[in-house]
């Protein structure tokens, strides 16, 4: 079983990303960066991935309905009577349906199904930068003089 730097299973950690989603964002997104920035294997970068596409869409997902919310809002105060609103409940449902579809995609991480979203095209250019900074071998400094 892969496994992370510190020991914990790849599957547990996949979840725990979906899973602090729910309560808080910024552990979300300190933990995929931890994912991305230390851990190296093929893996890791697959499940960094998938949960960054998720994430993106159910935080875009929200920020769409609370844009709507407001736009509703700014009309009724140009019209002045009040008679715009959204159905009473929706934001209830919208929430609930999103914290489901996290719920959802981290029972699949610890199934071991946490990179079932990556993109072809996204492994391709994850590869090429792979393959780039293996090819390269050398780094450069601020003033252009290459070393190994």
């Amino acid at each position: 079983m892969k496994t992370t730097k510190f020991g914990l299973k790849i599957t547990v950690f996949a979840a725990l990303i979906y899973f602090c989603a729910l309560q808080n964002a910024v552990a979300a997104l300190l933990l995929i960066g931890y994912a991305l920035l230390v851990e190296s294997t093929d893996a890791m970068r697959k499940m960094s991935c998938q949960a960054l596409i998720v994430l993106g869409g159910v935080w875009g997902i929200s920020s769409i309905y609370a844009l709507l919310n407001g736009l509703v809002s700014v009309l009724n105060s140009v019209v002045g009577v009040g008679y715009l609103h959204l159905p009473y409940g929706l934001g209830n449902l919208v929430s609930l349906l999103l914290d489901g579809a996290l719920v959802a995609f981290g029972v699949l991480a610890l199934l071991g199904r946490y990179d079932i979203l990556s993109p072809a095209a996204l492994d391709k250019v994850l590869d090429k930068a792979q393959a780039a900074a293996a090819q390269a071998g050398k780094t450069t400094t601020s003033d252009g003089d290459a070393k190994k």
